[in-house]
């Protein structure tokens, strides 16, 4: 009768302490940590994929089993207790039952869990999964009832942009990442609530040129084509902007003995962005079109300037490129 009392004490404690344990470790470990382990192509990382991308499923099962073991123990442990020490002792056996019960199956394994989550993850998986499979029909009806109770609402798994500057501002507090790392990842992050206008170079101090002007004639200005290696073309009108002249092109075609060429005759297409374009979205374009240099236009569609993917770049580091050919290094301040 002892052993008996022994086994199914010990079997509700192991139960309820793994129960609790795998609840703390599925709660605490955080998306990053499982998308890693997932992209590493670990079975476990897929299971923990799955199990957190619909949480409510597995923390049913696991508070469901942790009930089971902890009714069914309490009342299989009193009843043995009650013959063994006789009833004058069972409210010291029950004391001491629901003390070794909230010590050692409810604190120290959610402690351990917490603390041990990125370890202990891969770990639990597979039998989080079994326990599921397990009690699916049981999971249908406390889900069932559930949402008579509480209105369905809309899954918020995704990580928040707070969260990932949160995680950023530690990893440079732990010394994981430098500074310059830091601020390239909040630059990054903030790239789309910065527009076009806000970084471009306005109109009034782009050096743009005539497409009409042979290529002769347009090199008469070298001074200005050091300084650029892509220039904007228009037609009459300087807002006409109709094109853009690689420097590489105009020197190519001089060395070629071709210098009698119109400007408009080796131009490329010009690709126009609104002013108040995301610069997330310019980046992509950037990358998308192969392009380095795009025109700007205002709501009316009147040309206000270029941005060039460095000027993206400059945002993403945090500080202006200069070269040796720079005056100045913010040509807004200049405008």
């Amino acid at each position: 009768m002892v052993n008996q009392l022994i086994l199914a004490v010990s079997t509700s404690l192991l139960v309820s302490a793994f129960c609790s344990l795998c609840e703390a470790v599925l709660l605490s470990i955080p998306p990053s940590q499982v998308e890693v382990l997932n992209q590493t192509g670990r079975p476990s990382g897929r299971i923990l994929k799955k199990l957190k991308s619909n949480i409510h499923r597995p923390i049913t099962a696991i508070l469901t089993l942790n009930t089971i073991a902890n009714t069914a123990g309490a009342t299989v442990c009193g009843a043995l207790a009650a013959v063994i020490f006789g009833k004058d002792h069972l409210v010291l056996f029950s004391s001491l039952f629901t003390v070794t019960m909230l010590l050692f199956s409810e604190i120290l394994p959610k402690t351990i869990g917490v603390s041990y989550s990125k370890t202990l993850a891969p770990l639990i998986a597979l039998p989080i999964n079994l326990i599921v499979t397990m009690l699916t029909p049981l999971i249908w009806v406390c889900q069932t009832f559930t949402r008579l109770l509480i209105p369905t609402r809309k899954e918020e798994n995704q990580v928040a942009v707070e969260e990932i500057l949160a995680i950023t501002s530690m990893s440079f507090n732990s010394g994981q990442i430098d500074a310059q790392e830091e601020r390239v990842i909040r630059n990054i992050l903030s790239l789309k609530n910065r527009s076009v206008q806000q970084v471009m170079t306005p109109s009034t101090v782009t050096f743009s040129i005539s497409g009409h002007l042979t290529l002769l004639q347009a090199w008469e200005n070298r001074h200005s084509w050091s300084l650029h290696s892509r220039v904007p073309v228009y037609d009459n009108d300087p807002d006409d902007v109709v094109g853009i002249v690689l420097r590489k092109d105009l020197l190519l075609k001089l060395a070629e003995d071709q210098e009698q060429l119109h400007l408009i005759d080796i131009m490329q297409p010009v690709h126009f962005v609104p002013e108040s374009t995301p610069l997330t979205g310019v980046l992509i374009d950037f990358i998308e079109l192969h392009q380095h240099l795009f025109a700007v236009v205002d709501e009316y569609g009147t040309f206000t300037g270029v941005i060039s993917l460095e000027d993206v770049i400059e945002e993403i580091v945090g500080r202006e490129i200069m070269d040796e050919s720079d005056k100045t290094s913010d040509m807004r301040e200049l405008a």
